[in-house]
């Protein structure tokens, strides 16, 4: 059962983020997004 503030992170497309360390890498997606083109790279070729 998800939590009140789950639902809500979700039903308004909020970025959810559980620690420090996810809440910088969600900040630089975010970031990224407005000022980048977007890239796909497969797990493969990493």
């Amino acid at each position: 059962m998800q939590s009140h503030l789950e639902e809500q992170h979700l039903k308004n497309k909020v970025p959810y983020c559980t620690n420090m360390s996810t809440a910088q890498a969600c900040l630089e997606a975010i970031k990224s997004l407005k000022t980048k083109k977007l890239e796909v790279t497969s797990l493969q070729d990493i």
